[in-house]
């Protein structure tokens, strides 16, 4: 057997609860809350309310997603932030109502028991540990034979770290699947993964896949990125390329567009079914 597939947890197998849910239960217990704090509610972000910005949200993940947390009251130690009974009764009943209205879709199981047989199967995920129970109410491991999660191994994707974990060293055919580009797919594909990506509605990369990546380019002994697009496009494509010197290998040209050579071991994707088809196409032929 040598092939891995390695999956995300959260957005990619497992979703917050429905929006309705969420918007009922704010209006009724959280209605205070600014705009930001809501929308991080509705994505599954458990310590919305210690957050009011981009910069904190980042600052909360670096400092909570690689421990684990036996209670909230040491979330306010770790971040030093003081108690503040309300702002722990707000969270608490988030994550229950998270893990009580989480969204599964059943048909995943079947497709782990298929792929199971002919391939590794490892779980990769950066998971805050007050939702670790999912793993075992999910019975994820009879169905992976590895589950590395960031508060056990107090490492977070997109560390290369973590991927090594995996071994995929060893394995001929490797496949990732995730949400995020650059959480879980920018490392794997510099790796050698195939990758698919579940379509977060990201305009960038949906740009590059519809309309090729031409407009980014200018020549410059070589290729480069254009100033403009530099910003955007070192997030988004380092380490895989180097934006200043692209070489002509590592452009590709499909039905009359220009692509990066890298991209065609990309799948966006939108459904389960077409991450089965893909997995199977790619995992026995």
């Amino acid at each position: 057997m040598n092939k891995l597939i390695c999956f995300d947890l959260m957005e990619t197998l497992v979703f917050p609860p429905d929006s309705l849910t969420l918007n009922n239960w704010i209006t009724k217990k959280a209605y205070f809350l600014t705009g930001f704090q809501k929308e991080m509610f509705l994505k599954g972000f458990p310590y919305s309310i210690f957050i009011n910005n981009i910069e904190e949200l980042n600052l909360v993940k670096d400092k909570l997603l690689c421990r684990q947390i036996l209670n909230n009251k040491d979330v306010f130690d770790i971040l030093s932030v003081p108690y503040n009974s309300v702002w722990d009764r707000i969270t608490e009943e988030y994550i229950s109502l998270f893990m009580k209205n989480y969204q599964f879709n059943e048909n995943i199981i079947i497709m782990l028991s298929k792929l199971k047989e002919n391939a590794r199967l490892c779980l990769v995920s950066n998971l805050y540990s007050v939702y670790k129970p999912l793993i075992s109410l999910l019975n994820f491991d009879s169905y992976f034979d590895q589950i590395l999660l960031s508060c056990d191994i107090m490492e977070r994707k997109p560390s290369l770290k973590v991927l090594k974990k995996t071994k995929y060293k060893a394995y001929e055919n490797r496949i990732f699947i995730g949400d995020n580009w650059h959480s879980d797919l920018i490392i794997p594909i510099k790796c050698g993964f195939f990758a698919c990506l579940l379509d977060d509605k990201n305009l960038f990369i949906n740009t590059l896949y519809q309309k090729g990546v031409a407009f980014l380019l200018e020549k410059d002994e070589g290729y480069k990125v254009k100033r403009k697009y530099k910003e955007i496009c070192f997030y988004y494509l380092s380490p895989i390329l180097d934006i200043d010197h692209i070489t002509a290998d590592e452009l590709e040209i499909v039905d009359n567009k220009l692509y990066f050579s890298f991209m065609k071991r990309v799948k966006i994707i939108n459904s389960l079914e077409e991450i089965y088809n893909i997995v199977n196409e790619i995992v026995w032929n």
